[in-house]
């Protein structure tokens, strides 16, 4: 039978603040992401790796996808349908799109249950159907 275990685990830099809320999060099988609520910071922990920190343009993130240098962050100051298409670059993201969220009907989306990032894909639930999730993949 195989041993259960912790697979991540967040370690801060010396001199770092202490991360207490994240707004949203990302996992794949090496790495976990985390949008910081209060910094405007993406934080990255890669298994065996320090933490590496990335200010962000944007606050009130709620979800995120990751795939190599683009991220898709869903929400903001504008609202939680809004998307920012960004690139990464060495110290923060550059926002290089944007639009609005709607589901496959052409409705706008202004409710929905709290995403699930994971690597390129982010996962929405409306929360009016517990069986209904959608797919948000980062292009």
């Amino acid at each position: 039978m195989g041993r259960c275990g912790q697979q991540h685990g967040f370690r801060h830099s010396p001199g770092a603040r202490f991360y207490l809320e994240a707004d949203a999060i990302n996992v794949t099988d090496s790495e976990v992401r985390v949008v910081d609520c209060y910094d405007r910071a993406l934080v990255e922990q890669r298994i065996g790796d320090p933490p590496r920190i990335r200010s962000l343009p944007i606050r009130g993130i709620r979800g995120l996808a990751v795939s190599d240098q683009r991220l898709l962050l869903l929400g903001g100051p504008e609202g939680r349908g809004r998307l920012h298409h960004c690139r990464l670059t060495d110290d923060g993201a550059v926002i290089t799109g944007q639009g609005e969220l709607v589901w496959p009907n052409g409705d706008p989306v202004r409710r929905y249950s709290r995403p699930i990032g994971r690597g390129p894909h982010l996962y929405l639930r409306n929360p009016r159907s517990m069986r209904m999730w959608h797919v948000l993949s980062v292009p």
